[in-house]
Formats: structure tokens, sequence, C-alpha cells
């Protein structure tokens, strides 16, 4: 809270409340200190902002550090919680953190307090630290999948002797084959024979540049005896411990090409046409008129 620690204390006693205090202010950073004296002062308390511990005595009229921890749980609030009581012997105390309290303190020992709870909060900014690095992992790793599974490309994952370990689901649109089908088998089945030859060298070619993308294009042999041309972005990732595999991109550019040849089959047929022909031809530039 606004910089400073954030300290809730469930005691009904005004002299417990003051030597808590006074202990407190052993400290080593700032803190603010809100009291509660009862069931219906501890409930409010813990709304927003939440506390960043929880100092409570044991038995208090009517209300108890069991059911003040029960509530704790109930609402799903993560907060260290610690008994300071003169009620409890060490049985109890240690049946009581086997259940989940963080800490006991004595009032009589009063003196631990200042560590006890600077002990507690480390250790619970440090578990809130790692379960945000570990949610942000997992937020990633969904994004990052959603991605992998609406794209338009296919994804293929190949282990260093080049057999398909992992195909995206865009695989068998692109290439009119099941996965199933290549899983566990060379990668070079989907090639066709007069693209296998270049494709294997370029495979070669990243196994000693491992990390650097090379793109390339390559005729593939699809099903139902159709014939694909294949835009391929790989990549070697085998030294990756995240991936730990050759990486394949693989982009569907057969209307492309094909669009390509056409273009280039009607440009040859127009300059043979014009080259054997006995009417001559003159291009002029239209900002000539």
């Amino acid at each position: 809270m606004n910089g400073q620690l954030y300290i809730l204390c469930v005691e009904d006693n005004d002299d417990d409340f003051f030597l808590v205090e006074r202990e407190l202010r052993k400290l080593r950073e700032p803190f603010m200190i809100e009291r509660a004296m009862d069931r219906k002062g501890y409930e409010k308390l813990l709304k927003a902002p939440i506390p960043d511990v929880i100092l409570c005595d044991h038995n208090l009229p009517g209300f108890s550090s069991t059911e003040a921890f029960g509530i704790l749980k109930e609402r799903g609030l993560h907060v260290p919680f610690i008994l300071v009581t003169a009620t409890m012997g060490e049985d109890e105390g240690v049946r009581a953190i086997n259940n989940g309290i963080d800490d006991y303190i004595l009032k009589d020992r009063l003196m631990r307090l200042p560590s006890a709870v600077a002990r507690a909060v480390r250790f619970a900014r440090t578990e809130a630290e790692r379960e945000n690095f570990f949610n942000e992992i997992i937020r990633r790793e969904r994004r990052f999948r959603a991605l992998v599974e609406n794209s338009t490309e296919a994804v293929v994952l190949c282990d260093e002797h080049l057999l398909v370990s992992y195909t995206s689901p865009s695989f068998p649109r692109i290439f009119r084959t099941p996965a199933e089908s290549v899983r566990g088998k060379s990668i070079l089945d989907l090639i066709d024979p007069s693209s296998e030859e270049q494709f294997y060298r370029d495979c070669q070619l990243i196994r000693e540049r491992p990390g650097t993308p090379h793109t390339m294009m390559f005729a593939a042999a699809a099903g139902q005896g159709q014939a694909l041309w294949i835009e391929c972005v790989m990549n070697d990732l085998t030294q990756d411990e995240h991936v730990k595999a050759i990486v394949f991109n693989l982009r569907d550019t057969t209307r492309r090409v094909i669009s390509q040849q056409s273009l280039d089959r009607t440009q040859a047929i127009l300059s043979a046409i014009i080259e054997n022909s006995s009417i001559g031809y003159v291009l002029v530039d239209p900002s000539f008129w």
C-alpha cells in the first residue's frame, strides 16, 4: 500500500496490540497497520487493498484464529498468516503450521515477531513472482499454440535424422494426407524426386548453421496424385532447449507458381510471334502525345 507493508492485526486486547505495534517498529521497511477486534472487522479489512501479512490472536470473543484462517482460504487469498498468542502450546502450534499457517509467536517472545514477519512476507513475494512467471509462460505457450493451430501455414518438427515428430493442424489441408501417415517417417517422403536432392542439401546447410533460417522452394508429392509447390523456411533449433527440433514452416504456393508459369508461357508465345512476324511493331511512350 503506497510502498508500505500493509499489516492486518486481529487483536481485541489494547495492551497486546500496543506491544505488537511497538515490536513491529523494528522492521527494516515502512509499514501501516490496521486492527480488527472481531469477525466483522476482520472480514471488512480483508477487502481491497489486501494485507501483505495477517497477525492474529488465537482466541478472541466469539472468534478464533482457526476461523480467521478458514475465511482467508475460502476467499482464495494467499496472505501470510501468523498467530500471535499466549494460549497455544508447542504441539498445537506445530499442528497449526501443518494446517497451513506460516508461523506462530508467543506473546512473551515478541522479539521474534519482526523477523517472522519479514521472512513470511519475503517468502510470499517470492512465491508470487514464481507464480506470475509460470503463468506468463503458460499464457505465451497458449498464445503460440493458438497461432500455430490457426495458421494457414503448416509447421513440421523433425529430429536430427529428419524424422517427423510433429505436424500442425494445417498440414493435412496443404498436403492432402493424414498427419498420422508421416509422423515417425522421413520428411523426405513428402518431397518430389525432382526436388529431393536440393532439399537434402539445404537441410545439410542449416545443420551447419544452427539457428539461422533458410528459405527454399520445393515440389511436393501430395496425396490424391496432386502436385504442389511449397515455400519452405527451415531452421535447425535442435540446440535450443525449448524446441530441440528442426523446424519447417511450409506454405502452399502452388497457385502462385502455376500463375507465374502460365504468364511465362504467354510471354514466350508473344515474343515468338513478334520475332517471327513480318509486321513491324513500335512502342510509344503515352506521354509523347
